[in-house]
């Protein structure tokens, strides 16, 4: 069988001001034989004149086609947390211990990101983390900034394996500029 991509539209619904259009997404067939589809219904805004609707629906059609070509309709709506525990599972290149550090530090991160789809996340969210990340203590002293980026590491090392394999575009924990921290002075004694 033919496995290519191919985009369907039908107009659900047209009033004078509200336009509705469903689209449909081919994409191969399974191994059964049955047809692998996707649908969206989009509402063209008010704003958008009549003469423009054809090219409005083009444009969200070929988005959505192109949503589900690479696979981000399935994935993209997948919670931090869950795509987080994944990719702990999956490494297999980090020491025993190193995992565990890692799994610690996200299990300090999931209140705050967890619930977020990975399509959601945005460099706003970070730098809300990252205030609340400071607003901690360990030892009844505040979390100094060194242990604040070691939680932004591991939560860009999880947002790049999500670029890698095409479910975001981008990595939002790269986009936060972050303070320069202060480098201890180690004294040797002579």
């Amino acid at each position: 069988m033919e496995e290519r991509n191919q985009t369907q539209l039908w107009q659900v619904s047209s009033s004078f001001k509200c336009v509705n259009i469903k689209i449909t997404v081919s994409n191969g067939y399974r191994p059964d034989g049955r047809k692998i589809s996707r649908a969206r219904a989009i509402t063209v805004p008010d704003t958008v004149r009549k003469q423009q609707i054809p090219q409005y629906v083009a444009h969200e059609a070929e988005e959505f086609e192109r949503l589900v070509k690479n696979g981000f309709c399935e994935d993209s709506s997948m919670r931090f947390e869950e795509f987080a525990r994944r990719w702990l599972n999956r490494q297999s290149r980090y020491a025993p211990s190193t995992l565990a550090s890692y799994r610690r530090m996200l299990e300090v991160v999931f209140p705050y990101i967890g619930a977020i789809p990975l399509c959601r996340l945005r460099p706003i969210h970070m730098e809300n983390l990252f205030a609340e990340l400071r607003k901690r203590t360990c030892h009844g002293k505040p979390v100094k900034e060194t242990t604040v980026q070691k939680y932004l590491t591991v939560v860009s090392a999880v947002l790049s394996d999500a670029k890698r394999n095409e479910i975001r575009e981008k990595n939002p924990a790269r986009m936060v500029a972050l303070p320069h921290t202060q480098r201890a002075i180690q004294r040797v004694p002579s």
